[in-house]
């Protein structure tokens, strides 16, 4: 079965963005985030499907720290080195979601989506 995927890349920077009104929505969108991760404390692995570059997998790592096992995934290898380059700390690699349930079997106690 042939499946055909988005194309790869963010042709926005909208997380270093010097627009005022990206800004603040990107402000309020990470503080409203910041909430849900302190809604789930205890939380022993994440997965992030499309990931990107990684910056919000890098915002759950300073959140959470060693505390998690984080892995993610997007389909760009291009852009999950750049990903990798910002934090080994993170398992990043390449896939994609209509792949998920073929990574190796992996027991995901807990998926986060946004």
């Amino acid at each position: 079965m042939k499946t055909d995927y988005q194309p790869e890349g963010n042709y926005y920077d909208k997380y270093h963005s010097t627009n005022p009104i990206v800004k603040w929505m990107m402000n309020k969108f990470l503080g409203d985030f910041k909430e849900l991760l302190q809604q789930t404390e205890g939380v022993k692995t994440i997965l992030e499907a499309g990931c990107g570059e990684g910056e919000i997998s890098n915002y759950i790592w300073k959140y959470y720290g060693k505390l998690c096992r984080i892995e993610a995934f997007d389909i760009s290898k291009r852009i999950i080195q750049r990903a990798r380059n910002k934090n080994t700390e993170i398992e990043f690699s390449i896939g994609n979601i209509y792949e998920l349930n073929t990574r190796g079997g992996m027991n995901w106690s807990y998926v986060l989506r946004y």
